[in-house]
């Protein structure tokens, strides 16, 4: 055998193994990114966690379905049109917030133990399905990355049609903590005043790491081949977000909501995000708990995420404008005499 020819055998051989690298990860990339339509009310409810409160999850939809609500839409930056539902404060408004469910979880689920308890405690409620889930269009779930834009764009919708003077806050669950850890790390509008996160990742890489995992197929190196298939068919990249980054970045008062027992996020991710926080923060153990039921393992939870709000409720002062003139003026640089 010529040099020639052992070393096009060794080629072959590469390109057989890097073939066969791409088709298993690209089924994993389908299996977990793409939109599907499991992650209905019902087939969560099945799953062993949500089993004991099954019933009062149900009745709590219910309620929720009942309310008079308005359907809105936003047109993502990457022309995505996704779908939300906004549901006005019971008597006079205190604030809103803005919900970002779990991973493949409906936001009727992960939010079920607050939604009537912020309507009725003067909260404006803006329940998001996030891209490739529920009534929101898009191929892709990406895992925070991009979603945390999605949830800066909901807090400018809710700017423009219901005033910018309202005290805002930023709740998620899961892969929708995740999101909104993130977006705490971007330039939002002044009236955003806290951050509340339960059972949130580290990022968006870690999302997918644990899932890979769960789903049998562990390994960094077929994580490099997932992660070459979010940036060629979503636009991502896995590590091109960190919640821990963006804590740094923020001022915003955080809490931090997270089972001692969560088998999806891991409560040490809970501690390296508190670590990370750069204002205000709190971190909340919830003994026994599993991932994304914090709130129904611990309902005074709940009393400690509205004392936390109303703490935050005060809006920062608005910066003074200077006349266009003056403004100009006072970025000039210094004459010289």
């Amino acid at each position: 055998m010529s040099n020639f020819e052992m070393f096009f055998g060794i080629f072959l051989w590469v390109m057989y193994v890097i073939v066969f690298f791409c088709v298993i990860t690209y089924v994993l990339f389908f299996r977990l990114a793409y939109k599907n339509s499991k992650g209905t009310v019902e087939n969560v409810l099945k799953e062993e966690k949500w089993q004991p409160y099954a019933d009062r999850v149900k009745e709590e939809i219910a309620w929720f379905d009942a309310q008079e609500k308005e359907q809105l839409y936003i047109l993502t930056r990457d022309k995505i049109r996704l779908n939300g539902w906004y549901l006005p404060a019971c008597g006079e408004s205190k604030g809103r917030v803005v919900l970002m469910h779990d991973y493949r979880v409906p936001g009727v689920v992960s939010f079920a133990g607050v939604l009537r308890k912020y309507h009725e405690q003067g909260f404006d409620v803006l329940l998001a399905d996030q891209r490739a889930h529920g009534d929101s269009m898009g191929k892709y779930i990406c895992f925070g990355a991009r979603e945390r834009y999605d949830c800066k764009l909901w807090v400018e919708c809710m700017n423009k049609l219901h005033g910018e003077d309202v005290p805002t806050y930023l709740h998620g669950v899961g892969m929708g903590g995740t999101a909104v850890l993130m977006t705490a790390g971007l330039k939002l509008p002044r009236n955003v005043v806290g951050v509340i996160a339960e059972g949130a990742f580290t990022s968006p890489y870690a999302v997918v790491k644990k899932l890979m995992k769960k789903a049998h197929a562990p390994g960094k190196f077929l994580l490099g081949f997932f992660d070459f298939w979010c940036r060629g068919m979503a636009g991502y990249k896995l590590k091109g977000a960190s919640t821990q980054a963006a804590l740094r970045e923020t001022g915003l008062p955080v809490l931090l909501i997270h089972g001692k027992d969560d088998s999806m996020a891991p409560f040490a991710m809970a501690e390296a995000n508190y670590e990370a926080c750069g204002g205000e923060k709190k971190l909340i153990a919830v003994p026994g708990a599993e991932h994304g039921v914090c709130l129904w393992s611990a309902e005074e939870c709940g009393v400690d995420m509205l004392s936390f709000m109303a703490n935050h409720a005060a809006l920062p002062e608005k910066k003074e404008e200077l006349p266009a003139a003056e403004e100009a003026a006072a970025e000039a640089p210094e004459q010289q005499n």
